[in-house]
């Protein structure tokens, strides 16, 4: 609780105290401050939804301008050219390969498109094969090496909330970041899925996002909202599509809703036999199997499959759901897990790796 940490830090006023919990909006930050007198606070689930959380707190100072410190490094490899003594060879090759890919994906365009007028996100794809060109030249030549140039710059408060506001800016500057200092690609499509859960679902792009296998396309995925979201009437809405997602949804909840009655049937029973961990048969069987174990699994006689579920803590998980070929014929009745099997990039919500 809050006033605990405030109880703690009059006891220990010259000992530095950070608060954390329910910081949500910078209006928490203040109250939480206000209420524990703590030297700081840290947000988790807040911070992850509005990485700019903390902007607001440069009002206080009465400040019309502030200094900037940004890492020049983005989508586009002109940002990261910089003259000076090799640094950052494997990224240098890496702009190179993705320049190349992007030219390439634009002639293949260009050629199937020839004499036919072309959509508003293919010009704007198409646009930008002149500095795709340059930027490759750049990068070929030997005077010219690759590093991360750190910059400073000065910008009025105004500009720099505008700009936070703008949650895909926000995502394309994690992305470059991420570029820098390689995450897990599952990590990044949990923190994108976070940061641009509103514009993903009104763009219908949620499916797409999760299903990245690359950064690339991730990065696609965001300039296409910002096409989007300069011209509306480029999006078309897929009803189709919005029927799949919303009975997938319709789905976990009746699935969700037979999983509790399980819970309260395995805390019935903790509380029969007086263990002091109500939660203890639920605490067992939790790992999600990964595809490549469920496809060696199939190759088993049905014994070994379920000795092998048990023994790689999988008890919690349904096994017919992904060893049948049919899948579970409980389907809705089944009071065990249907999740589906972790690929590299895939996760499951309140999974702290992914967070």
């Amino acid at each position: 609780m809050l006033d605990q940490v405030l109880e703690v830090k009059k006891v220990m006023p010259d000992f530095p105290i950070i608060a954390n919990g329910n910081i949500i909006t910078y209006d928490d930050v203040c109250k939480n401050l206000q209420l524990t007198q703590a030297d700081g606070v840290m947000s988790a689930e807040g911070i992850l939804d509005n990485p700019a959380l903390y902007l607001p707190r440069y009002h206080d100072r009465n400040q019309d301008t502030i200094q900037v410190h940004s890492i020049e490094l983005s989508s586009s490899a002109t940002s990261s050219l910089v003259s000076g003594p090799l640094v950052g060879q494997d990224l240098k090759e890496k702009l190179v390969r993705k320049l190349g890919k992007k030219l390439r994906e634009i002639e293949a365009l260009e050629k199937s498109k020839a004499g036919v007028k072309l959509s508003a996100e293919e010009e704007m794809k198409v646009s930008k094969k002149k500095e795709l060109q340059d930027s490759l030249h750049q990068l070929s030549s030997p005077s010219i090496r690759c590093s991360q140039r750190f910059t400073t710059t000065v910008c009025s408060l105004n500009d720099l909330e505008s700009s936070a506001q703008d949650k895909i800016n926000l995502a394309m500057e994690y992305l470059s970041l991420v570029q820098l200092y390689p995450v897990k690609l599952r990590s990044i499509i949990f923190h994108i899925r976070r940061m641009l859960k509103l514009e993903l679902n009104q763009y219908q792009l949620m499916e797409e996002c999760v299903a990245s296998s690359n950064i690339d396309q991730i990065f696609s995925l965001l300039e296409k909202m910002n096409q989007y979201k300069k011209n509306p009437l480029s999006f078309k809405y897929d009803v189709e599509k919005a029927k799949r997602e919303a009975d997938a949804l319709e789905k976990k909840r009746r699935e969700e809703g037979k999983r509790k009655d399980y819970e309260a049937r395995m805390i019935r029973k903790a509380k029969r036999e007086g263990k002091e961990d109500l939660e203890f048969y639920l605490r067992q069987g939790t790992c999600v199997p990964t595809w490549n174990e469920i496809q060696y699994l199939k190759s088993l006689q049905r014994d070994e499959q379920l000795q092998s579920w048990k023994l790689n803590n999988h008890s919690q998980h349904c096994m017919a759901y992904h060893l049948n070929q049919g899948g579970c014929e409980r389907d809705r009745a089944c009071c065990f897990l249907h999740v589906d099997a972790r690929r590299e990039n895939s996760f499951v919500e309140g999974d702290e790796l992914a967070g």
